[in-house]
């Protein structure tokens, strides 16, 4: 599993941001961007989930797929959500603001890609059921869906799991916070989104060939 580029790569930022804020803390004596550890884990949920998709489409097990997809699309924003956590950065003493600049950076790279091959992995999931041309569907969906999502998440503080267990609240909050800032905000974050997801494209294209 670990040779998969995707996992590998999302595994190294992991590992990385880990490793550099357990350094921070023992330099500070205190964890202040601590919070980011389940912003990061939830960024994994959503490419564990296409991972679980993919067995499921080639076993034609289709009713199980489309709600292992609709979990996904979920959890989905949460991934190029951590973009939106450098908003947290402030010089705090002793540790300087441009180790917290590399700190909070490495975090929203990668969920950024953790998202990005979350994507491909539920895109390439889809397209073993129906045709190449008709999964790009996913990402025509998936994308603007996150962007409204990470704008849910950051200004109305909506979670994932909100929708399961409040969705009246959540459509309420939906329709009420449309406006300019919410479209601007939406807009930014799935044209981020859609961005580093095509900039992967020949990458995803050659491993959906090799499948």
């Amino acid at each position: 599993m670990l040779r998969d580029r995707g996992l590998l790569t999302v595994s190294l930022g992991t590992a990385l941001f880990l490793a550099a804020l357990a350094a921070r803390g023992w330099h500070a004596g205190h964890l202040r961007y601590g919070f980011l550890i389940w912003n990061l884990f939830l960024a994994w949920v959503p490419l564990l989930l296409a991972l679980v998709a993919e067995p499921l489409a080639a076993r034609r097990r289709d009713l199980s797929l489309l709600a292992v997809a609709a979990a996904w699309l979920l959890f989905l924003p949460n991934a190029p959500y951590v973009v939106t956590d450098l908003m947290h950065l402030r010089r705090v003493p002793p540790t300087p603001l441009w180790y917290d600049a590399i700190l909070l950076g490495i975090a929203a790279t990668t969920g950024l890609l953790a998202g990005a091959f979350a994507l491909a992995r539920m895109q390439s999931a889809v397209a073993a059921r129906v045709t190449d041309r008709a999964s790009w569907l996913v990402p025509l969906v998936a994308i603007p869906a996150s962007g409204l999502g990470i704008y849910l998440g950051r200004f109305e503080r909506l979670n994932s799991w909100d929708a399961l267990l409040h969705p009246l609240a959540v459509l309420r909050s939906v329709l009420g916070s449309l406006g300019p800032r919410a479209l601007v905000v939406s807009a930014a974050m799935a044209g981020l989104f859609a961005m580093v997801y095509l900039a992967l494209g020949p990458t995803m294209e050659r491993s959906r060939r090799r499948t």
